[in-house]
């Protein structure tokens, strides 16, 4: 027998798939727009967007500044953050960069970014786990810190199981054999 299920809940349950493709969409069309880099950090590889622009009141859809560009980027673990080293900053313009969360994150999307060691302010958005970011560089501009609470494990999933067996394994015998410590031996 063929149930007819109300529009609405069609329409419902639709709205879920509709509004992830809009935000898979929105992401595709500004990547496209941007550069990429890839970054190999603990054996995996990241994919970082980027986009110089030049100051022109714009955003992301400015003019494109096509004299920057980045040296190099890394993580720095002891200061939990993402390093890019970047070149031919000739006027003050947009760094645009989406991330995945995974690579750097911070408690309450609270990120520190330094430019040239100074503190600066940001535009973030998220959209899933991409993280996005304009910043503006002044001119002559070398380094861009993103500093987080976290970025990528430092120990990946199997160095994780192994630690969990081993301190089961550890109270287990614990458990099992007796204990030898304190012990008093009566036999004088």
């Amino acid at each position: 027998m063929l149930r007819v299920l109300p529009i609405a809940a069609l329409v419902a349950a639709m709205i879920p798939v509709c509004a992830e493709q809009q935000a898979q969409a929105q992401r595709d069309i500004a990547e496209i727009m941007m550069q990429k880099y890839h970054l190999e950090a603990e054996q995996e590889q990241f994919t970082i967007y980027y986009r110089f622009s030049i100051l022109e009141g714009a955003g992301e859809g400015g003019t494109e500044n096509l004299d920057a560009r980045i040296l190099s980027m890394g993580i720095d673990k002891e200061q939990t953050s993402l390093v890019i080293n970047i070149d031919n900053i000739q006027s003050t313009g947009l760094l645009s960069l989406r991330f995945p969360e995974e690579l750097v994150s911070a408690d309450a999307n609270n990120f520190t970014l330094l430019v040239d060691g100074k503190e600066r302010g940001y535009e973030l958005s998220r959209q899933g786990n991409i993280v996005g970011m304009i910043l503006i560089l002044p001119e002559n501009s070398t380094t861009v810190e993103i500093v987080g609470t976290r970025v990528i494990p430092e120990f990946g999933p199997f160095v994780i199981v192994m630690l969990t067996v081993s301190l089961a394994s550890i109270a287990i015998l614990g458990r099992l054999l007796p204990p030898r410590i304190g012990q008093i031996n009566n036999n004088f």
